[in-house]
């Protein structure tokens, strides 16, 4: 831990980096091969089994060339056998509507037709989030 504190310098806001890098959108450099590189990343970690569900450009980094994803407090590690479970597709696809809503944020280019409709989300999880915004609501008093 001593050393990881002990990389910090003004340049570097990340006490954990002696690099330069910082969040997406912020100062870093966004171009296309970054939002590639997020989306490998994020490809990379559902082939292990793991769902970051909470994916903004602050939990990305940029650094030069490298993208690191940051934040796993709300991740989800499966196991093979039930990675495929509607919902862990769910938690899967919403990641990665994630990146490319970051990247729209950051560069102001929405996704083409065909990935926006890919990316769409299917009826029964906008159904169950509605249901669940007007139970949460009925227990608030609103």
């Amino acid at each position: 831990m001593r050393r990881c504190w002990s990389a910090w310098s003004a340049a570097s806001p990340w006490p954990w980096s002696s690099s330069p890098g910082g969040p997406l959108g912020g100062e870093a450099a966004a171009n296309d091969e970054t939002f590639r590189r997020l989306r490998g990343a994020v490809a990379q970690l559902h082939a292990s089994g793991i769902t970051h569900n909470d994916l903004h450009p602050a939990n990305v980094i940029v650094d030069g060339e490298r993208v690191v994803l940051i934040d796993f407090a709300s991740a989800l590690r499966t196991p093979r056998w039930l990675r495929n479970l509607p919902v862990l597709r769910e938690l899967r696809r919403s990641d990665l509507a994630n990146t490319y809503r970051i990247e729209r944020r950051v560069t102001g280019r929405a996704p083409g037709a065909r990935v926006a409709a890919t990316l769409a989300a299917p009826r029964w999880s906008t159904a169950l989030r509605d249901a669940w915004k007007r139970f949460y609501r009925g227990l608030r008093g609103r």
